[in-house]
């Protein structure tokens, strides 16, 4: 269905002003922007239940205002634009048509899809998530269609064999069965170092994260959805390749453990984290605080000798916020530590000082930045 959404939010307070900026975050992940306060979507019926009950929950209803009209339908018969006309027709040939004729077919990814139509008619694994933060009872991810914006940043249903291919790809020449798909000096730079990666690598290439154990580079990239987590690791100097496809939120828990086993196992490469050092109470104080992140907010304290974070979450697909379990941090540096135990050991966390003063800057976690907001 085509919809129209306009809003007035009052920002005449800080709190009217967060609330316009989630407004309209809610509205981006759906649609897109034609005028200041008003979005055009394209969504399924599932999709708009989610929307409007988003939407109506973001909102103050003694202070602002919140409209959705139904657009009658075809849209270019009935909607008249003058001026400067920002809608695009996303109902072409866009990424997905883009990446099955660049990518998919050449590499023969026959089970790489972008739609859950596509993907259904074949077996599939159910997601599943944690029905309390920290608990061991699951339960299936029923939230399983993303907006189609969420496309473009890697929202492809696939398997193994699939992603095994993808490898076998980026550890040769940039040929399949002789027919050029990409320049080896690509595939070559893409595995290169472009940038600096914070602390979850070494550094970061084109779309891979660089890292190095006992002096072997290793390439991977991991990504996420509702209920399910995947890691993707190359070593290209032993032409070795390991996919790792769990169903479950906190599938990345094992990701860690089997790759370095597989490592370890058929290459010889073993790696180890680094040994936690002492820094004094002062020392540790200053990164206590709060930080805030685009979907929930962090806070520090110090505990026994390393700091604690305890994170609240909130879902980008249904607004929920979740209390997570506390996470322990010991030092391995002045400004970087590493999670200690529970599923998201060996985590390195580091913060990122001001330009002036004793607090940080920003918390980066998880590959995020966290804005300090408070003491």
């Amino acid at each position: 269905m085509e919809i129209l959404v306009s809003y007035d939010v009052s920002t005449e307070t800080p709190e009217g002003r967060r609330r316009l900026r989630r407004v309209a975050q809610i509205c981006l992940a759906y649609g897109q922007r034609v005028q200041k306060s008003v979005f055009e979507c394209s969504i399924n019926d599932t999709h708009y239940v989610r929307l409007e009950d988003r939407l109506v929950r973001a909102i103050d209803p003694t202070e602002d205002s919140l409209r959705i009209y139904r657009l009658r339908e075809p849209r270019d018969q009935h909607v008249r634009s003058f001026g400067v006309d920002r809608w695009r027709d996303f109902k072409g040939p866009l990424v997905e048509a883009a990446m099955k004729e660049w990518v998919f077919d050449p590499l023969g990814l026959d089970r790489a899809f972008f739609f859950a139509h596509e993907a259904i008619v074949y077996p599939v694994s159910v997601g599943h998530t944690e029905v309390e933060p920290g608990s061991s009872q699951q339960q299936v991810a029923r939230l399983y269609p993303l907006p189609r914006c969420v496309n473009a940043a890697g929202g492809i249903i696939s398997n193994v064999e699939n992603l095994l291919k993808f490898a076998r790809f980026h550890l040769g020449d940039g040929t399949v069965d002789g027919t050029p798909v990409l320049s080896r000096a690509s595939l070559e730079q893409m595995q290169q170092p472009q940038t600096a990666a914070g602390n979850f690598a070494e550094a970061y290439g084109i779309g891979w994260a660089l890292s190095t154990v006992a002096g072997v580079r290793v390439v991977s990239h991991g990504g996420s959805t509702n209920g399910f987590q995947a890691q993707l690791a190359l070593v290209p100097e032993r032409q070795f390749a390991i996919a790792i496809l769990t169903n479950s939120d906190r599938g990345a828990a094992a990701h860690r453990d089997i790759q370095r086993w597989a490592l370890a196992h058929y290459l010889g490469l073993k790696e180890a984290d680094p040994e936690p050092i002492s820094l004094p109470e002062e020392a540790l104080a200053r990164f206590a605080g709060t930080y805030k992140q685009q979907h929930g907010h962090t806070t520090i304290t110090v505990v026994d000798g390393k700091l604690r974070a305890e994170t609240v979450v909130r879902s980008v697909l249904t607004g929920e916020e979740r209390t997570m379990p506390p996470i322990d941090m010991a030092p391995i540096g002045e400004r970087e530590f590493i999670v200690v135990d529970g599923q998201y050991k060996g985590m390195r966390v580091d913060f990122i000082p001001a330009a002036t003063g004793d607090k940080p800057r920003f918390l980066r976690f998880g590959g995020r930045l966290g804005d300090y907001v408070e003491q």
